[in-house]
């Protein structure tokens, strides 16, 4: 038995944490916008190929770019971080094939622990409740299962493929691995663009 979609705030609040991932990412001089708030579910590439947007866009001009997979979530029962397969898919082929003005991206799988930052609802952000890896690297731990999901704001009807990504605390860095470069943090800045 699991809460999926026993609790109405859950779009709620990813939108939140999505922002608060954003409030991190702009300290360590990164632009940042909600991408799929901005670009809705999906977007297609100049050659046609079409993807499901990542929710957040972070860019470092002239360094790198990554596309955030944000989840606000703790560890499922068998202990993993989940992922839908059909999400995850969409996104690896964005890594693989996209690219824009500023070069290739890479899809970051990240994740606000609610459980180690006190519960689902404390609303305080601290970098030390969030960590990440390359999703990429994640696929090559994950293991394969089925379970309901959300789907538009809905429990779907049937049992998808899901990914689980196992001993998280081990295979997850801290998020300023991914974020800090030649800028350390600096005060947070406005993004504009998409």
């Amino acid at each position: 038995m699991t809460n999926i979609g026993k609790d109405p705030n859950d779009r709620q609040l990813g939108e939140f944490w999505e922002d608060r991932f954003c409030d991190i990412a702009h300290s360590y001089g990164w632009e940042a916008w909600p991408f799929q708030r901005e670009k809705g579910a999906t977007f297609v590439d100049a050659s046609g190929r079409q993807y499901i947007c990542a929710d957040v866009w972070i860019l470092r001009r002239g360094d790198k770019q990554y596309a955030c997979e944000i989840k606000h979530k703790t560890q499922a029962q068998n202990g993993c971080y989940g992922f839908e397969k059909y999400r995850a898919d969409s996104l690896l082929a964005l890594e693989q094939f996209y690219s824009n003005q500023f070069g290739h991206t890479e899809v970051l799988y990240i994740v606000h622990n609610w459980a180690k930052a006190g519960g689902k609802y404390v609303e305080e952000n601290r970098e030390n409740d969030w960590h990440a890896q390359f999703l990429r690297i994640c696929e090559y731990h994950k293991k394969v299962s089925k379970s309901h999901t959300l789907y538009n704001g809905a429990v779907s009807e049937e049992p998808v493929v899901i990914h689980y990504y196992p001993n998280p605390f081990k295979l997850f860095l801290p998020l300023r691995h991914f974020l800090k470069g030649a800028l350390e943090p600096v005060a947070a800045v406005a993004v504009t663009g998409a």
